[in-house]
């Protein structure tokens, strides 16, 4: 049987499985596209793993640079972001810029029709993911400190964690004495449930490539405060700078319930503009186009 190649895909660099695809691609005249989802480079902590693994990412660039040359195409959650993040991506549109493309995440509750209202009246805001020191809970702390006179919860569900951090928060946490944290696993809740009733959701990460949290809040008609961590300008939402611009923020938006309608509106339009499924097909129809 005559088997015709097309095509070959890789998800990301830094893994050798898709370098050798790659450079095998290269070799046999085989069009190749890599799907980015970003790269980690700089040590986010001062830390031996984290310097070791910065230092090795300098004798790696040289082959990094050579992958992204003989790749054909490459698909980036955001081509215009200047974030270290999508040091790929940028590395990709000096070499050949007519063959980066566009992709989007998509919400898993785009389909779902019924939004879940709850009885329950209070406020939270709802902070969602994994629970370490890229997440930077610490920072929830001190937000809620200086936010404990309004009548909002911090709500956080989360999935995985770091123990060491997550004991240190916890201990950060019962010190500050605030009753308006509560923190909650991923099983014990329903993440749907939990974002349709949310105020808001808040991201306090220090780096993300994009954080679908916020986009799934998009989704459902939510708005959200984050830092730019970028790939999060095409989402409706408040980007803050700083804990102080985050805490002002939180404030406005408790104090005027007509801005916060209205970035709520917008929310669910920019989601279908740049976030949906309909989005993703059309954007990954660029597949047609590259193997003809």
């Amino acid at each position: 049987m005559n088997v015709k190649k097309l095509l070959i895909v890789v998800e990301s660099l830094q893994t050798v499985i898709s370098e050798i695809f790659l450079y095998l691609a290269y070799k046999n005249s085989v069009k190749s596209v890599i799907i980015s989802h970003g790269v980690s480079i700089f040590p986010h902590k001062i830390k031996f793993i984290y310097i070791l693994r910065f230092a090795l990412w300098l004798f790696y660039i040289p082959l990094f640079y050579y992958l992204l040359k003989i790749s054909n195409y490459l698909f980036s959650l955001d081509t215009k972001s200047k974030n270290v993040r999508h040091l790929d991506t940028n590395l990709c549109k000096i070499i050949k810029n007519d063959k980066v493309f566009l992709y989007n995440n998509t919400s898993r509750f785009e389909d779902f029709k019924k939004i879940i209202k709850t009885k329950d009246t209070q406020k939270y805001i709802l902070c969602l993911g994994y629970i370490n020191h890229i997440k930077n809970q610490f920072e929830l702390i001190e937000i809620a400190k200086k936010t404990k006179e309004l009548d909002v919860t911090y709500k956080i569900v989360y999935n995985y964690f770091d123990k060491r951090y997550f004991d240190t928060f916890k201990v950060k946490l019962k010190k500050a004495g605030l009753r308006n944290i509560v923190i909650l696993h991923e099983k014990d809740v329903n993440i749907f449930e939990e974002i349709s009733n949310c105020w808001l959701l808040i991201n306090v990460s220090i780096t993300e490539v994009m954080p679908l949290s916020l986009i799934e809040g998009n989704c459902l008609s939510k708005t959200f405060l984050s830092y730019d961590v970028g790939s999060i300008d095409r989402l409706t939402g408040i980007i803050n700078q700083s804990s102080e611009q985050m805490i002002f923020n939180i404030k406005s938006l408790y104090h005027n319930a007509f801005l916060k309608e209205k970035l709520e509106k917008l929310s669910a339009n920019r989601y279908k503009a740049y976030y949906s499924n309909t989005k993703l097909l059309e954007n990954f129809s660029k597949f047609n186009e590259i193997i003809k």
